[in-house]
């Protein structure tokens, strides 16, 4: 979601129970970067109940969780009432993470997709691991870069990526295909493709996702058979079962 400003609102918490009575409160990470996004002294929005500024004043680990305290929520009366309440920051839409070879999330969804033959990577990409529900979160996921031969062919758009889901074995694109003959009724009225169109799942790995030009807008999938069929789903390799 952009912001005014040109900022984008990324998701990057859940706020859970109280913890003690001064106000302090659970964090559910939505981000990779919980020392960055809850650092002292960043500025974060309550986007769900009645929007709000909250500035971060202390943060530290509990767990999976984090304990933060706000300037703006200073009993336990406050906090109980911040429960369930999403927080979300505002960042520059092309800010990346450090690594080359990581993406948000938000990148990713809307990126079109080609299929390519690759020679042999060395080794097959990283997956996140870390969870979220929310296709607006700030997850990271690995892939892209050169592979060891790099891209050998590469073809013309076959779908649009519009989900990233993250499980604990690994990271997939969900991925809507392209309509075989794209008509007037297999687009939606913003030129979007068509929600009924079918979807696959195809792991982030290195082996299947050599290359992701966001400039460009596009991703690269490996020329696997049946990865991208819809009727065979799962039979990549390095593909798990979509349960």
């Amino acid at each position: 979601m952009s912001e005014p400003g040109g900022l984008t609102e990324v998701v990057v918490g859940r706020v859970g129970r109280p913890h003690g009575v001064r106000g302090e409160v659970s964090i559910e990470l939505r981000t990779d970067e919980p020392a960055l996004r809850f650092a002292p002294g960043a500025v974060l929005r309550a986007a769900s109940g009645a929007p709000r500024s909250l500035t971060v004043v202390t943060a530290r680990p509990h767990g999976d969780r984090l304990l933060i305290t706000f300037a703006e929520v200073r009993d336990r009366t406050s906090a109980e009432a911040m429960r369930g309440a999403v927080i979300v920051a505002d960042v520059e839409p092309r800010t990346r993470p450090d690594d080359p070879d990581e993406f948000y999330d938000r990148q990713l969804v809307g990126l079109r997709v080609r299929t390519t033959v690759v020679a042999p990577a060395d080794t097959a990409g990283d997956t996140a691991g870390d969870t979220t529900g929310e296709t607006t979160g700030e997850t990271t996921g690995d892939s892209a870069g050169d592979t060891a031969g790099g891209p050998a062919e590469l073809g013309p758009p076959v779908g649009t990526v519009v989900d990233m889901r993250h499980l604990p074995a690994q990271d997939l694109l969900e991925i809507r295909l392209d309509a075989p003959a794209a008509g007037p009724d297999d687009v939606d009225s913003d030129g979007s493709p068509d929600v009924g169109a079918p979807t696959v799942l195809v792991p982030f790995v290195r082996d299947l996702v050599p290359v992701v030009d966001l400039d460009a807008g596009w991703l690269a999938v490996a020329a696997v058979p049946g990865l991208l069929d819809p009727e065979q789903p799962g039979t990549g390799p390095g593909s798990s079962d979509r349960g």
